[in-house]
């Protein structure tokens, strides 16, 4: 749908990448084994402060760098990560902060290389009557966008505030606030958004393994020309749902009202899930699975109402090696006047099959296929890639 092909960042010419990324990463691999690249321990003993930091190399092939169906391009693909983090482990609240940087190349598709930053803060109290978390993030992103079917760079920035109360014995209650959005650098085909969202939830503690919680989740998304306000009432438990099985599970009912400066204003209603599960089958194999639906503003300024769904086998594969295999798909009805009735089924296969060189260096291979069924031309596509990876972690 884009035809244009706005560059990111700046980056290295493609003839000087690979020896580039190469000494870069043998220079992470050269540091001293241990379980932290630097400890720091208090005079006090009641605590440490931490540094680590990772680097990963990955070569690889995309069969459809834009996830188009017309004009559709491929290319060898380069990715050098790397990044550190500190954590503070001490006193009453507990201090994390980290700083990635991505830099990537297409081979044969000029002006595509990017060079991403990303970085993360976070405070936790987690002792006292009232315990909870502060987090913010920011981070440039450059991925395809199966909506739009074209690359979208952006920033993507987001406060996230936990708190969690007890209230008398068995009953506790828990707030989430979240601040957040994303900046695009197209701004002919996506569009800015921000978005606001309020959890309170009543908890009720089962057992040792087991907790209910029913809330009311409020949310609003907004871009240029559009409010969106969604209201949520859940019901779901945490913890050992049956046996054998662990995560977390919610249900409810959303209401969604839609304005939009031109259009007349719409509301929707339906019901919604979120679900985040583990079966330990045995131990070496294990099944996770992960389930949502909701409402939102899509990257293109329409409402939209998405269900998605996913489930992934993890096993091993003789001593050495660990494999994942996982399925999953999400369906998208784009509900507002300016989104012309589409909708969307989106299918992905992923195969993953890792093994750990040394206690700090790993090596995987990733294969997926992903394919877009759309009841308008432009929207369908089939996208595969082939990615082979070199982590180390010190």
């Amino acid at each position: 749908m884009r035809s244009c092909r706005q560059a990111a960042s700046p980056s290295l010419p493609r003839r000087r990448w690979l020896p580039l990324g190469v000494i870069a990463l043998g220079g992470i691999l050269a540091a001293p084994p241990a379980e932290a690249l630097l400890t720091f321990p208090h005079r006090d003993n009641d605590g440490a402060d931490q540094i680590i930091v990772t680097g990963a190399y990955s070569i690889g092939y995309d069969t459809n760098v834009f996830a188009q169906r017309a004009n559709k391009k491929a290319a060898y693909t380069q990715l050098l990560t790397a990044g550190a983090s500190y954590t503070r482990r001490a006193g009453l609240i507990s201090v994390d902060a980290g700083f990635s940087m991505n830099a990537g190349s297409f081979a044969g598709l000029p002006g595509q290389n990017y060079t991403d930053p990303a970085f993360t803060l976070g405070f936790t109290k987690g002792s006292g009557r009232t315990t909870g978390t502060l987090d913010f993030s920011a981070a440039k992103s450059n991925a395809p966008d199966p909506v739009a079917n074209d690359r979208a760079i952006a920033w993507n920035y987001s406060a996230v505030q936990g708190l969690r109360y007890p209230l008398i014995d068995r009953y506790f209650f828990t707030n989430s606030a979240t601040v957040g959005g994303t900046s695009y650098q197209n701004q002919k085909l996506f569009a800015n958004q921000v978005a606001y969202s309020d959890a309170f939830q009543v908890n009720v503690i089962y057992d040792s393994k087991l907790s209910f919680d029913t809330g009311y989740h409020f949310a609003l998304a907004q871009t240029h020309d559009t409010n969106n306000w969604t209201h949520n009432f859940t019901f779901g438990a945490v913890g050992n749902i049956i046996p054998n099985v662990t995560g977390s599970i919610d249900l409810g009912y959303a209401y969604d009202l839609s304005k939009t400066r031109h259009q007349k204003e719409n509301d929707y209603q339906s019901f919604t899930g979120d679900a985040n599960l583990i079966w330990h089958f045995s131990r070496v194999l294990s099944f996770s699975g992960i389930a949502a639906k909701s409402f939102g503003i899509s990257s293109t300024n329409v409402v939209t109402n998405t269900t998605s769904a996913g489930i992934t086998a993890s096993g091993n594969v003789g001593k050495r090696f660990r494999t994942d295999l996982g399925v999953n798909g999400n369906w998208t009805a784009f509900l507002s006047p300016n989104g012309l009735g589409r909708r969307d089924t989106l299918l992905e296969l992923t195969a993953d099959l890792g093994t750990a060189l040394t206690t700090h260096l790993r090596l995987n291979l990733n294969y997926t296929y992903m394919e877009n069924y759309s009841n308008i031309s432009t929207g369908k596509f089939i996208r595969e890639t082939i990615t082979l990876t070199l982590l180390a972690t010190y």
